[in-house]
């Protein structure tokens, strides 16, 4: 197993965004419709913690995160995501997110990854 080379990811870890569900997923439908992200991402995972397991994780000393929102993007290159984040639309919806209350951007934690997948049924 090797780390892959065919696409890039980034990976963004925020709190809670303080929206209900219905309504955060109307904000990723917005982001996803947007042509520059058609057109350059390969795929967009959104996880959020839902407390399922906070019991069996805090039997082994895990304490509940503090983030629990969790984005993961790929893209074929770097430069494609450039270009989502310089896109004026996506700016537009990224900076009313953080505007609204919906995002805590001074809380986020963001970083490319180089990435291997061990398992993927």
């Amino acid at each position: 197993m090797s780390f892959r080379n065919d696409r890039v990811r980034v990976v963004s870890v925020w709190p809670l965004p303080q929206m209900p569900e219905q309504e955060l997923a109307n904000e990723v439908q917005n982001f996803l419709k947007l042509p520059i992200v058609q057109q350059n991402l390969l795929k967009f995972d959104l996880s959020l913690a839902n407390g399922a397991l906070d019991e069996t994780l805090q039997s082994l000393g895990i304490q509940k995160p503090k983030l629990n929102c969790v984005v993961i993007v790929e893209a074929e290159t770097y430069e494609k995501i450039n270009e989502i984040v310089r896109d004026p639309a996506f700016q537009k919806i990224f900076q009313g997110a953080g505007q609204h209350g919906h995002m805590d951007i001074n809380s986020n934690v963001c970083f490319s990854a180089d990435f291997m997948t061990g398992i993927d049924k």
